[in-house]
């Protein structure tokens, strides 16, 4: 039996997506954005099984260029590595409708925080959606149509 916490990396974001590049301008905000929402789709789409010590976690690791952010697995006995080894193998390689949802979100979040720190906006002003910690939660109808694929 593991006696210790292992890390298995499933990246910042899904495999087909771009994504922040260490380096680039606006990286920091870019990445924990994306790798929050990441972590997100994965908790949705692959939840930890009761008993199972498993946990989606944010890791910064350093690079040549600076520190970089990936979505990790965080297990500690052999059950919870079969879970990481699934979720790795199984996770998406595009975005679904509700991550884009969030993405949107959480980005016009940013800016209207952005905007009410440099004075260009009152904090009165603003939208009562952007408050939160979190993206409201979709109506059914919403969400279906989300979900719906991508028709050419």
């Amino acid at each position: 039996m593991l006696r210790y916490f292992e890390h298995l990396g499933v990246g910042p974001a899904p495999a087909l997506e771009e994504c922040a590049q260490v380096g680039e301008p606006g990286y920091q905000v870019r990445s924990a954005l994306e790798c929050r929402v990441y972590r997100r789709m994965l908790r949705r789409l692959h939840p930890v099984p009761d008993g199972v010590a498993a946990v989606f976690v944010l890791r910064k690791l350093s690079h040549e260029l600076g520190c970089y952010r990936e979505l990790a697995i965080t297990y500690a006995c052999p059950e919870a590595l079969d879970f990481a080894l699934a979720v790795e193998r199984d996770a998406p390689l595009e975005w679904d409708g509700v991550a884009l949802y969030e993405l949107a979100w959480f980005r016009r979040r940013h800016e209207l925080r952005r905007a009410v720190w440099e004075g260009r906006l009152e904090r009165e002003a603003m939208p009562r959606q952007y408050t939160g910690i979190k993206p409201p939660e979709l109506d059914a109808a919403a969400l279906d149509a989300l979900l719906m694929p991508r028709l050419p």
